[in-house]
């Protein structure tokens, strides 16, 4: 079992990454800012989810891809939880805003519910979360402590990204990789516990759509440079991180992920 969980993890990052890369390459050599270089951009989100439902259905059919898509539809969810994947991202970025000078937060109730809805089907969330924290995740922690498993998949996590940090406009071009690193880490260790929690993806989906959601809510600074809230999202970030693994314990998780049983 292990070392078939092991050519899989290593399966799912190569073809992860080779759909990714082979979208937003050409958008970066090739292509500058038009409609079809969005596409490209857009379609690429969609390699965490297209190599773990290959996978799945590669290794169970039909049965093992639905159990992966199964882990969004429990949707039953721990206080505990809750504030670890919607209140905590939200936190962070209220602080690191206001830390960098912000004041006028944005209160559109309609726009907000509809980003929401925007981001989590078609901004990174349904995209990536299936693949990073649904089928990477359990699969690293089968024989990886917490921390362990929080930095090799944040690491390439934050790795997978690389060809954005070219690309202008995106989130990516104005921060530092390794502060992007750091945080995916952190990010990591917190979505990952709460999905193994609650045996869902949910808490992923939660927390990433919110993280996203939050440069809608505190609107982003006009800058050239780096974005001054990245500094501070990043130490609040790795201080949440580390806080969790430590009361959360190092242990590898027991049992084996929910959707190759």
């Amino acid at each position: 079992m292990f070392q078939r969980s092991q050519r899989e993890t290593l399966l799912y990052f190569a073809i992860a990454f080779t759909w990714a890369w082979a979208c937003w390459i050409p958008v970066l050599f090739l292509l500058k800012g038009d409609s079809f270089a969005n596409l490209l951009t857009l379609l690429g989100t969609f390699g965490p989810l297209v190599s773990s439902l290959a996978l799945s259905i590669y290794a169970g059919g039909r049965r093992e891809a639905v159990d992966l898509l199964r882990q969004a539809t429990r949707l039953k969810m721990s206080a505990n939880v809750f504030c670890w994947s919607t209140v905590l991202p939200l936190v962070i970025a209220s602080a690191s805003w206001r830390l960098a000078g912000g004041t006028q937060v944005n209160n559109d109730a309609f726009t907000i519910a509809t980003r929401f809805v925007l981001y989590l089907f078609f901004g990174s969330s349904v995209a990536e979360e299936f693949g990073w924290r649904g089928y990477a995740w359990p699969r690293l922690r089968e024989r990886l402590s917490l921390s362990q498993a929080s930095i090799v998949l944040g690491v390439l996590w934050a790795a997978w990204h690389l060809p954005l940090f070219f690309i202008p406009g995106t989130t990516q071009a104005s921060t530092p990789f390794w502060a992007f690193a750091l945080t995916c880490c952190a990010m990591s260790a917190i979505m990952g516990w709460c999905c193994e929690q609650q045996r869902s993806i949910v808490p992923a989906l939660l927390f990433h759509t919110i993280w996203n959601l939050t440069t809608v809510i505190f609107p982003p600074f006009e800058t050239r440079g780096v974005d001054p809230t990245v500094m501070p999202a990043t130490i609040l970030f790795v201080i949440a991180g580390a806080m969790l693994v430590i009361v959360a314990g190092q242990r590898p998780q027991d049992s084996t992920p929910a959707n190759v049983r």
